[in-house]
């Protein structure tokens, strides 16, 4: 795990297993995240989700792309809970 602050991005996965290949290449890398279990707003098929900078999505998402991690949904952080997340969304 590496924890910082920040991150607004909430991705879940169908499987642990898919949660814990996720996180092993995260680690290979510089890109900043947290292993949380998925919120209760948010249903996913596993109770293990990560927490990501939105900043850094054109990292983070091709790897996940290129070596077949199989994700879920991809939720922002808004002040009500979350709303689902694509990777057209910029911030302003």
């Amino acid at each position: 795990m590496c924890e910082t602050r920040g991150n607004d991005i909430v991705v879940t996965f169908h499987s642990t297993h898919q949660a814990i290949l996720a996180e092993k290449l995260l680690g290979t890398t510089g890109i900043q995240y947290d292993m949380i279990p998925t919120p209760r707003q948010i249903s996913a098929g596993c109770g293990l989700s990560l927490e990501l900078n939105s900043e850094e999505a054109s990292t983070w998402l091709p790897l996940f792309t290129k070596e077949h991690v199989i994700w879920g949904e991809i939720y922002a952080r808004v002040p009500e809970g979350f709303e689902q997340w694509n990777a057209s969304h910029e911030k302003a």
